[in-house]
């Protein structure tokens, strides 16, 4: 038997997409969280000298393909069931009402309630429900301690350091006195000071170890580049009071500006954080466990009809260089080739965030749209109005990929009437009933109401619940109800039958 071998040549033709440099970063910009996205487009800011942000009260913006304008580029307005798309109607002076906020403005500063209050919620550690608090395992001093060790700096100046850091309390602030630090550790009040600036200017998180709110927030204004702002440093520092009770009208007449400009400065400063020990809280105390959330969207009734908005306040606004602009537009022929190659590549870079960001709020707008265009009896009536709603649907009404759908939903919060929460939130799979399908997310808030209302000495069992349920019309098999209480961070009722025993 004789073996051959013999050598043959093919050819296969395939088909694979390929993901460019401009897909990917609009896929990256697409899945970031809003504190992402504000950082990375700081981080732009710095590197790229084609990119410059917007200076109050100016309109210049960028469009898709050529500066334009930023009435272009601002953040839509959706009405529900209509999924209409038009900029918000400009207002020269807003009345008393219009300047009033949502919120308590003595709470954002003087009380136990984290930054941006309005937008804040506490609750427990159901993922599915509203925004979880995510409570930080690293603890505030362990955080600084690790700051400082690494540090090259005198035995003394490690322990003035050590002492200032173990002095802070649950929200960041200083305890003591520099008198009392520099009596403690035998030093002059000078080098106690000097070790202090040291920390408020370089350490993390930006607004640690100050005296009081006012200076954390001062503190943040003066290290955030994005948040700079000489209007708003102005009235932290003369006009406190004033801005403690929401005065406006009377800062603008101290000012001699206009209650518009004052209300900008005071957004800046509503985006500050004056208690950043917080996000530091241990897991283990439940009663202060909070974590800031800003929304991306904003669904707000007006006249009967819910508008969907995008909340881009807090975020740099950033537009192409002018003066490089102006280079490439008028003075291309003097230009060296060195040069027009420089300024294209970081054109071509600078217009591919901002297209990507552009393109990231249209879209979570659109797709937030969608959501409230089905999700319309939650906005009325809460948990209990939820409808089943898969993502392949929403992808289907906005004409996007189901991927889409997803990298635009994750990690993005949406303020609603009935608080804040997740946009994942209204995605569930649907439960059978005697009158049609009920969200699976509205039956666990049955099963959690009927717990908290039971009998603390005879529990209901899985079993009692699926068949209470079922005298409501809805049909739960106790393994489901099981699968739904665990999702819920509920105990079993013998747990439940010994806490209260």
């Amino acid at each position: 038997m004789q073996l051959g071998l013999r050598q043959t040549i093919s050819q296969k033709q395939t088909q694979s997409l390929v993901i460019t440099p401009k897909l990917r970063q609009a896929i990256e910009v697409l899945l970031m969280s809003r504190l992402d996205l504000t950082q990375h487009l700081q981080l732009q800011l710095e590197e790229n000298p084609m990119l410059e942000e917007l200076l109050e009260g100016e309109l210049d913006g960028l469009e898709m393909e050529e500066p334009s304008t930023e009435e272009e580029i601002a953040s839509e307005e959706t009405t529900v069931g209509e999924n209409t798309v038009e900029p918000d109607p400009e207002i020269d002076s807003p009345s008393e009402d219009e300047i009033q906020p949502d919120f308590d403005w003595r709470d954002f500063l003087d009380d136990s309630l984290s930054p941006s209050e309005r937008l804040t919620f506490e609750h427990g550690e159901n993922n599915e429900g509203p925004a979880e608090d995510v409570a930080q395992q690293e603890s505030l001093l362990d955080h600084l301690q690790a700051q400082l060790e690494v540090l090259s700096i005198s035995p003394r100046e490690r322990e003035i350091g050590e002492y200032l850091i173990g002095n802070l309390d649950q929200d960041g602030m200083l305890t003591v006195t520099l008198i009392e630090v520099a009596e403690v550790i035998g030093c002059s009040i000078e080098e106690v000071e000097a070790m202090l600036t040291f920390i408020q200017r370089r350490f993390e998180p930006i607004g640690i170890a100050c005296r009081d709110t006012r200076e954390t927030l001062l503190i943040q204004l003066r290290r955030n580049r994005t948040a700079t702002n000489p209007l708003a440093e102005g009235i932290l520092t003369d006009y406190y009071e004033d801005l403690k009770h929401y005065r406006i009208r009377q800062l603008a007449q101290n000012l001699d500006l206009k209650t518009d400009q004052v209300l900008e400065a005071v957004d800046v400063i509503a985006t500050l954080d004056p208690y950043p020990g917080r996000r530091f809280t241990q897991a283990s105390s439940q009663e202060n466990r909070y974590r800031t959330i800003t929304p991306d969207v904003m669904v707000e009734e007006v006249d009967g009809e819910y508008l969907i908005t995008t909340n881009d306040s807090g975020m740099p606004k950033l537009r192409l260089n002018s003066t490089y602009l102006d280079m490439i537009q008028h003075q291309e022929d003097s230009l060296d080739p060195k040069t027009k190659l420089w300024l294209e590549d970081y054109r071509s870079k600078a217009m591919d965030i901002l297209n990507s960001v552009y393109e990231r709020q249209q879209t979570i707008q659109k797709i937030a749209g969608a959501i409230f265009e089905v999700q319309r009896g939650f906005l009325e009536k809460g948990v209990s109005g939820l409808k089943p709603l898969v993502q392949r649907r929403i992808a289907e009404m906005v004409g996007v990929h189901e991927s889409t759908v997803s990298r635009a939903t994750s990690g993005k919060y949406a303020q609603t009437p009935q608080g804040l929460y997740k946009l994942e939130y209204f995605f569930s799979s649907s439960l059978a009933t005697e009158v049609g399908e009920i969200s699976a997310t509205s039956v666990q808030d049955k099963i959690q109401d009927l717990i908290e209302q039971e009998d603390s000495a005879k529990p209901l069992s899985d079993e009692m619940i699926s068949r209470i349920l079922k005298q409501d019309g809805i049909s739960a098999a106790r393994r489901t109800v099981t699968k739904y209480r665990e999702k819920l961070g509920i105990p079993s009722s013998t747990k439940r039958r010994r806490k209260w025993k």
